[in-house]
């Protein structure tokens, strides 16, 4: 019921100099297996030569988590294929008999 989550974050664009980078890490609960809370950590840099500095931020979050393939039943769902019927088997060659003498 709980799982741990790991996020990277990278942007560069040489041509205009600029640079982003990222991570966050998550604890996470499943309440149900529809619902999910998370308590994390994130933090990040930008470097910005237009605006001639470079900032950087971090902090907790909390995240909520809701899967929403139960509501309105089940819509959006797709149902199993069912097999395909096995091919009848082929009925066996008859091969003709005379009764010529020679």
């Amino acid at each position: 019921q709980w799982d741990v989550a790991l996020e990277g974050r990278a942007i560069r664009q040489l041509a205009v100099g600029y640079q982003e980078l990222g991570g966050a890490i998550e604890l996470g609960y499943y309440v149900t297996p529809d619902l999910r809370l998370g308590l994390g950590y994130s933090a990040g840099a930008v470097s910005d030569r237009d605006f001639g500095s470079f900032r950087s931020d971090g902090g907790l979050y909390f995240n909520v988590t809701y899967k929403l393939n139960e509501f309105f039943g089940g819509f959006g769902s797709q149902t199993a294929i069912p097999p395909l019927p096995e091919p009848e088997p082929e009925p066996p060659a008859v091969e003709e008999v005379s009764n010529a003498e020679f």
